[in-house]
């Protein structure tokens, strides 16, 4: 149909829905479905190049209904066509009642809202969902729905089944058919639910599927929810699986309503999951709060909560497992604490703590005079080498009065193998000095402090912090208070703050307090500070004063430039704490042992490994042929010494007569040793100190390994033929000796064989015999019979086999 005047064009065809387009060809639950459920009338897509205006509505129904169309359904197709583009219509009858639905082409572009998330097949969170509430004999349906989606116009319905408590529900239940011909016809199913419900309990479950992750080919989704009087659990869970067979699922549930244990702990919810081929991101300390496997605890939820909040947390991961415990508890009715431990292995081991504590006081005033609410996380990466431990106040901590808020944190960090940082640590309560160049890899940290605005007019803030580095140690605080109003102003200030740093010891101080008024624009300020360094102590306090200004009292040294440099006997003394004589230290890994002599060990003949290790680092050692320069530039820092070349030599030799030979090393195994050092000690420049990890990667050693010993004394040769082995036959063998006589039992006892003289041949064998053992030493004095007849019976398996002649 096109209009004459504006040249619009308007496009319907009519798709016959056919008898296979039933809710009966469903698998498993298909032929409960009654027959007359649902009818499907007409289906149908109207093109419009533009929106109809004016009189166009009214002239298109006249020439839809002369097509043959219902005139509800040309109404009802108008209706849905106020703009242009594609849109695709369903007339359905269901218990009698017509129902019309319409969506656009666009699957992307939401028509209505879905509870339900995307399905394998049907796409129920794109489509049109239309409420009808109708009851067909034992099943009721809530819902209809329409969607266009991958090439199929999709017919959806909900609906339940009602038997006494228990309650069976359909979720996504549709066909849908291509626009082809002959249509191909599909039914789909996004997934299930059940409820039941007996007095005070409540049971209620579903599971659904949904849209994969990419190289995924099954994504299923399941929550359960049980509620008693007293307790409540609810769970969720979910299995996915790859085309390859691959399989990862996860499941978790919350146990609410305990009450166990004595007032000084009282356990009210536990929680745990499992996870396999599956993932945890663990949050954040900063977004501890909205992590739901630890924040949901103690709270009203159902399983579908669980399910949704989980979905942004846990994901798919091959090769990983994680496992999580956590309970929820109180103690003396004055703390509420939440705790949860996270296990991750696999990939990678990722071991967690989280906990969230909250208190008042008084504990159970409807106003509280204060409140305080910490989020706490000790993280253990084993691939990175870290181990931290930090919390901070939420935003919901105060004292005194709500809006008096309490802010900051603390931390606790160190590192160990194979972490480039290994040996660093830092401790901080409210974060750094802030002539403190912080190390990328340490935690930030918050100020402690607190901050009130007390009415209109009146403000206060105060921060304090400490911390201890390999390189220093810093605390210090301020206190601000202020009155400000249209005509005056007031204030009062106060800060303290201490850097000291170690070897050479050398500190900093400075402190101040200024007090200040203004009146009409007409004011003052008053305060003293001081600035102290040392050692040398000395420093400049300052007068503040109005209208003369600053006056400057300076005592000491004042040139701030030149700390006390130790010399080299110092150094070793006071920060290695080593005598000149032990700098060098040479120790027994493996293959050795003390001796009587004190100087000496005894090695063993198997080889031993030794390691030669310094207290100053080298800046590159070598032993025979072997080299290895140090991969970063040191100095000593307590001396002044920016540049340091300290080559290492090691040689070993062996007494050689009344001398000493070099040992060759090219067959010796020699592996450099290397540890983590505090720049405090060999920084090459006070500015490395505060740039750099607080830690420097130097060479200080070798670990020596001796040479595999050569085999010694004369190696016997077998040919092939000391292994070859007689074949038989397979035919019957009789044990026959070859003069015909047959093998009869020896004696029981071994006395009976001491008793019987051997023949003369034997006997002189055994004297042939005996003198060549007799040389070995190995023989002892006595008769060759009497000593084989008392030892060489223990060793026969069997009786022996004799044969009479």
């Amino acid at each position: 149909m096109t209009s004459a005047s504006s040249g619009k064009h308007v496009i319907l065809a009519e798709i016959s829905p056919g008898e296979n387009l039933s809710l009966n060809k469903l698998p498993v639950i298909g032929e409960h479905i009654p027959a007359n459920l649902m009818k499907i009338d007409t289906l149908g897509v109207v093109y419009s190049s533009d929106a109809l205006k004016d009189t166009e509505p009214k002239h298109v129904a006249e020439l839809l209904q002369a097509t043959g169309l219902p005139q509800n359904v040309c109404k009802n197709v108008l209706d849905t066509q106020t703009q242009n583009g594609v849109r695709f219509f369903a007339s359905t009858e269901l218990g009698g009642k017509e129902f019309f639905l319409a969506t656009s082409f666009s699957s992307g572009k939401k028509s209505g809202t879905s509870y339900y998330e995307l399905a394998v097949s049907a796409p129920t969170s794109s489509a049109l969902w239309k409420s009808v509430n109708k009851t067909v004999g034992p099943l009721e349906c809530s819902r209809l729905g329409i969607a266009y989606a991958g090439g199929k116009l999709w017919l959806l319905v909900d609906a339940g089944l009602h038997a006494g408590g228990l309650t069976l529900q359909a979720l996504g239940l549709g066909v849908g058919t291509t626009l082809t011909s002959p249509p191909k016809v599909e039914a789909a199913l996004a997934g299930l639910a059940v409820a039941y419900k007996n007095g005070p309990v409540e049971l209620a479950g579903s599971l659904m599927s949904h849209t994969p992750e990419k190289g995924w080919v099954l994504d299923l989704a399941g929550e359960l929810e049980l509620r008693t009087p007293q307790i409540s659990l609810a769970a969720a869970g979910a299995y996915s699986r790859k085309a390859d067979g691959t399989t990862s699922f996860f499941v978790f549930g919350e146990l609410d309503g305990l009450r166990v244990g004595p007032p000084p702990f009282e356990l009210n919810g536990v929680a745990a999951g499992f996870g396999m081929n599956s993932k945890i991101t663990v949050p954040a300390l900063a977004d501890l709060e909205s992590f739901p496997l630890l924040s949901m605890m103690g709270q009203k939820k159902t399983g579908s909560d669980i399910q949704q909040s989980l979905s942004t947390y846990i994901h798919t991961s091959p090769g990983d497992t994680w496992l999580a415990a956590g309970i929820h508890f109180t103690s003396f009715e004055f703390i509420d604490g939440k705790a949860m431990a996270v296990c991750q292995a696999g990939n990678t081991l990722v071991v967690s703590l989280l906990g969230i504590v909250s208190a008042q006081f008084p504990k159970k005033a409807d106003r509280p005079y204060a409140r305080a609410v910490l989020d706490m996380e000790a993280v253990y990466r084993a691939a990175t080498g870290e181990l931290s431990f930090c919390g901070v106040f939420t935003k919901d901590s105060y004292v005194i009065h709500p809006d008096c808020v309490i802010q900051g944190g603390f931390a606790f960090a160190t590192w160990v193998d194979p972490s480039p940082h290994a040996g660093d640590f830092v401790v901080s309560f409210g974060g750094y000095h802030k002539s403190f160049q912080r190390p990328r890899h340490y935690p930030e940290v918050p100020r402690l402090g607190f901050r009130w605005v007390a009415g209109s007019n009146i403000s206060l803030r105060g921060e304090c912090y400490a911390a201890l580095t390999p390189s220093a140690f810093m605390l210090g605080g301020e206190l601000h208070v202020s009155y400000d109003s249209s005509c005056a102003r007031a204030w009062f200030d106060a800060h303290v703050d201490a850097l000291i740093s170690w070897a050479p010891f050398h500190f900093e101080v400075s402190a101040g307090v200024r007090v200040g008024f203004e009146v009409l624009g007409i004011g003052g300020e008053i305060g003293v500070s001081l600035d102290l360094w040392g050692p040398q102590t000395a420093g400049v306090a300052t007068v503040h004063l109005p209208v003369v200004g600053d006056i400057p009292i300076r005592f000491g040294d004042q040139d701030r430039g030149s700390p006390p440099w130790l010399q080299w006997r110092d150094f070793v003394q006071q920060s290695l704490r080593l005598s000149p004589e032990s700098i060098l230290q040479i120790s027994p890994v493996s293959g050795v042992s003390p001796s009587s002599a004190p100087s000496s060990w005894a090695a063993s003949q198997e080889g031993f490994t030794l390691r030669a290790l310094s207290a100053v680092p080298a800046s590159q050692i070598s032993a025979d042929q072997h080299q290895f320069p140090s991969p970063q530039d040191f100095g000593i820092r307590p001396m002044n010494t920016s540049a340091v070349t300290s080559p290492a030599q090691v040689s070993v030799s062996r007494q050689n007569g009344g001398g000493q030979a070099a040992v060759p090393l090219a067959q010796w195994r020699l592996t450099p040793v290397t540890r983590k050092l505090p720049t405090s000690l060999w920084a090459v420049s006070e500015q490395a100190v505060h740039e750099g990890s607080g830690l420097l990667d130097l060479p200080v050693g070798w670990e020596v390994r001796t040479p595999q010993p050569a085999p010694q004394g004369i190696t016997l040769k077998l040919g092939p033929q000391a292994f070859s082995a007689e074949a038989f036959d397979d035919k019957p063998h009789s044990w026959i000796l070859p003069d015909g006589n047959a093998p009869v039992p020896a004696p029981a006892q071994g006395a009976d064989m001491r008793n019987t003289p051997p023949p003369n041949s034997t006997k002189q064998n055994r004297k042939d015999l005996r003198k060549a053992l007799k040389v070995a030493d190995d023989m002892p004095d006595n008769d060759i019979p009497v000593y084989f007849s008392e030892h060489i019976w223990p060793y026969l398996l069997d009786a022996p086999l004799t044969a009479e002649r």
